[in-house]
């Protein structure tokens, strides 16, 4: 049960995280000045974002699925809003 070397493992700790730190700082600097943050200049994007057929499949499988749990639970007895009370 003897903790030794508290010091040591401290500072042993305290150094990772410092370099933890700087790396994942010039990891995100690396990143925004690759995409022209703090520049006078307009952004440009490499890709734009699409709005099609699939997003929309997407958005009405997500709807049918939960009004579909919704309307099971109420007509079996088992819907229990957890709000409101």
């Amino acid at each position: 049960m003897a903790d030794q070397g508290r010091i040591r493992r401290l500072i042993g700790m305290g150094f990772a995280l410092v370099v933890l730190a700087i790396r994942r700082g010039s990891h995100l600097a690396t990143a925004m000045e690759s995409r022209a943050f703090g520049a006078d200049t307009a952004r440009s994007w490499a890709r734009e974002s699409r709005w099609g057929g699939g997003e929309w499949l997407l958005m009405a499988a997500g709807v049918v699925i939960s009004a579909t749990a919704i309307t099971v639970s109420v007509q079996t007895g088992w819907y229990n809003p957890i709000f409101g009370r």
